[in-house]
């Protein structure tokens, strides 16, 4: 999926099971696509934003909002691969450490 064929892309790939792998830029353009994306989506939700390109506040919104609904529903949500922008931009804003799932973490499959 993208936003606009000319515009800045996010690709929302299912790798399996509750596993997603987000590609491009996840920002104001794109937020809606993700929201869209999960909407119809129930039970636990893990993001792989290693592909990330770029991350702003809008998309930082959209992943807690994600993960607010998530546990609403009791449900996990949990981001993994988390490197290069997305991991600078949310370690800035010190949600990092919350949206991660640790790499020990014996919850690994979904």
């Amino acid at each position: 999926m993208s936003a606009a064929p000319d515009g800045p892309a996010l690709r929302v790939r299912h790798m399996s099971g509750c596993s997603y792998a987000l590609e491009g830029e996840l920002d104001m353009a794109t937020a809606p696509v993700l929201e869209a994306t999960f909407a119809d989506v129930s039970g636990p939700i893990r993001l792989d934003l290693g592909s990330l390109i770029f991350l702003d506040a809008s998309g930082i919104t959209a992943l807690v909002c994600l993960r607010q609904r998530c546990e609403a529903d009791g449900c996990s949500f949990h981001l993994v691969g988390c490197a290069g922008p997305a991991e600078r931009v949310l370690r800035i804003v010190d949600l990092y450490d919350a949206l991660t799932l640790p790499a020990e973490d014996p919850i690994r499959n979904c």
